[in-house]
């Protein structure tokens, strides 16, 4: 498998660099840089956003009422590395299944 390098603004915890590059090798980030972007099959450019980092596509923030939240659930994914969390539907005792309820998740994660 070749190595991949993203391009584009590359989004850190503690800063952005504009002119910059991720290096991924075997499903790995191996390096994150700026300017001159090393050999490999290249993604992105000029204009893209890159967060080097995984994504937890189920997570359930709020599935058990009194026993974790928003603050806790992102604290812990960003500790492991997740830069990205889609939370499901269902806080305990409320489906999230209107728009009105949708939005007032929402603003509680907002608030967090």
């Amino acid at each position: 498998m070749q190595d991949q390098v993203f391009v584009g603004s590359v989004v850190l915890a503690d800063r952005v660099i504009e002119r910059g590059w991720v290096l991924v090798s075997a499903g790995q980030v191996i390096h994150v840089g700026e300017d001159v972007p090393p050999s490999g099959e290249r993604h992105g450019g000029p204009g893209f956003v890159v967060l080097p980092g995984a994504i937890d596509g189920q997570v359930h923030s709020r599935s058990q009422k009194d026993q974790e939240d928003f603050v806790w659930s992102t604290r812990s994914a960003a500790a492991g590395g997740i830069t990205t969390i889609v939370d499901m539907p269902y806080d305990e005792g409320d489906l999230i299944a209107t728009a009105e309820r949708f939005d007032r998740k929402v603003q509680t994660a907002g608030e967090q």
